[in-house]
């Protein structure tokens, strides 16, 4: 989820939700109890968008094989959708994604959230409309989130501890499982924050813990966001990496913020999405 705390201003909030498989392959009672399962998840979001942010007037759609949306989105909404089509990348965001909210919440300091489904593993997107018509602070927030599909999606766990089974994990536990040793976010954890005696949980979500820590270290961060846990920390300086300005990219960085965005550079996919965000958003974010 992010947040408007200055210039980079960032939160995420990862939480689960079950969504969309074809119709075709649900059949019986598998069929039954997805669909059960399917209306408690979205019951259980909807709580958390009209309790937690005070989003109202939530507009709910499917994503398709295509990435388009049932039903259609219009206006703003459908903006919104088709910027983050254009940064992710339609197949990426099809395979991924399956579901996107749009609400308002004038009075909400929250951009966006992404949930991600703890069974399937999939994500959906939720928009806050009342402030996404600043087009480079929406562009950074969607980078932020994608960020977080990137570094929670499946394939960055161990399989095995998908299902529960992390007593022999070596790396760092989430949520979703073990973290595999080549995961973006172990690597990044194993660099940057394995070295402090103390640090907040992974699964931090305190700004008085995290402003603490922030002050502490200060030149380690981003962005006082970033000092939350590790999964901030890495989509805080993805996005820095991604659309910081070329001419001086670590002008207000400490050195170990500094370092921090120069780690993904050592990833050639993250390097190209990098180019693709810059050329797509090139007019969003003052390029062009």
């Amino acid at each position: 989820m992010r947040r408007f705390l200055g210039p980079l201003i960032v939160i995420a909030v990862i939480a689960g939700i079950f969504l969309f498989v074809a119709n075709d392959l649900l059949s019986g009672g598998f069929a039954d109890e997805f669909d059960e399962l399917s209306d408690r998840t979205t019951d259980d979001v909807l709580t958390v968008l009209d309790d937690d942010e005070g989003f109202s007037d939530v507009q709910v759609f499917d994503v398709l094989a295509d990435a388009s949306l049932e039903p259609q989105a219009e206006g703003l909404a459908a903006e919104a959708w088709q910027l983050w089509v254009r940064l992710a990348g339609e197949e990426n965001v099809a395979q991924l994604v399956t579901q996107y909210r749009a609400g308002e919440a004038p009075q909400s300091s929250a951009l966006a959230y992404v949930f991600q489904d703890p069974g399937i593993r999939q994500f959906t997107l939720a928009v806050n409309l009342s402030a996404a018509d600043d087009e480079a602070q929406l562009v950074s927030t969607l980078v932020h989130e994608w960020s977080h599909v990137l570094s929670l999606e499946v394939e960055q766990f161990d399989e095995s501890s998908l299902e529960g089974d992390v007593a022999d994990c070596a790396t760092l536990v989430l949520t979703q499982g073990c973290l595999t040793d080549e995961s973006y976010l172990w690597q990044f954890y194993d660099e940057f924050w394995a070295g402090y005696s103390k640090h907040p949980d992974v699964h931090n979500d305190s700004p008085v813990l995290a402003e603490d820590f922030f002050t502490t270290h200060s030149a380690d961060f981003v962005s006082e966001y970033a000092a939350t846990n590790p999964l901030e920390d890495f989509a805080e300086s993805v996005t820095v990496f991604v659309v910081a300005n070329d001419d001086d990219p670590f002008a207000d960085l400490g050195d170990t913020a500094a370092l921090k965005v120069e780690f993904f550079e050592q990833y050639p996919e993250l390097v190209d999405w990098r180019e693709h965000v810059r050329e797509v958003a090139a007019v969003e974010l003052g390029l062009r």
